[in-house]
């Protein structure tokens, strides 16, 4: 068996190196100190090709010409070596907000919600954790409530959300069948868009893995959903 990296894991090994240090070290402790989250140069990152790592050409990702997950894993940990933060951003966009819908997702959600995420042109977020659930995640109180017309109207809080804010994609978790318990809780993906009345309640900033004062680009944010809609959709597969 060969343990060797392949050229393309190599080439997004070293792709992930020269942004670091071109981009990233010569900026961190000032971006640090001072808690900026420099939007172009997570615009930037995202423009690099990374974040379609593993995902197939037709989603507009590099998965058929030789790229996978350990390019992507390879990447996310060499930006972690000169920002934990951004590569916390971008590892939300795609761990946690375009492989879910990859994976479970309709062909039609991918078209509208993954493959702007794998090309790099919008940033993805995860909405599970509120202010009584965070480690036990069955206990959200969002719910979502279905109307005539087929859609549902959310309504909720969720806190610490990676990208919170910032993202144009979010998938947000709710409850659709409070009878069912933790099985009776939703995912849905929506475009900010989408989300007329999402409102950002607080940012924080958190003390940085790379024990600066604060790590700004791992920026979380509490936000209320308030009769907030989303399209129904049948997932290919249930969560």
């Amino acid at each position: 068996m060969d343990f060797n990296l392949t050229d393309i894991q190599q080439d997004f090994l070293k792709l992930a190196h020269d942004f670091g240090e071109k981009k990233l070290a010569p900026t961190i402790t000032e971006r640090d100190h001072k808690g900026i989250y420099d939007k172009d140069l997570i615009d930037e990152l995202l423009s690099l090709g990374i974040t379609g790592a593993y995902f197939e050409e037709k989603y507009g990702g590099s998965g058929d010409d030789g790229g996978d997950v350990l390019s992507y894993i390879l990447a996310v940990e060499e930006l972690a070596k000169y920002d934990a933060g951004v590569a916390i951003t971008l590892s939300a966009t795609v761990s946690l907000c375009a492989n879910p819908i990859w994976q479970f997702g309709t062909e039609a959600q991918k078209e509208k919600f993954l493959v702007p995420l794998v090309e790099g042109t919008k940033l993805g977020a995860f909405g599970l954790t509120e202010p009584n659930a965070g480690t036990d995640a069955s206990g959200q109180q969002t719910v979502a409530v279905k109307n005539d017309d087929g859609t549902y109207t959310l309504n909720g809080s969720k806190i610490f959300i990676t990208n919170g804010g910032a993202a144009d994609i979010y998938i947000i978790f709710a409850m659709t069948d409070k009878s069912k318990g933790n099985h009776g809780i939703t995912a849905s993906s929506s475009k900010t868009a989408c989300l007329a009345s999402l409102s950002v309640r607080k940012k924080t900033r958190w003390a940085s893995i790379l024990r600066r004062p604060w790590n700004s680009y791992s920026r979380t944010s509490k936000f209320r959903l308030k009769t907030c809609s989303a399209k129904k959709a049948k997932a290919s597969r249930s969560l």
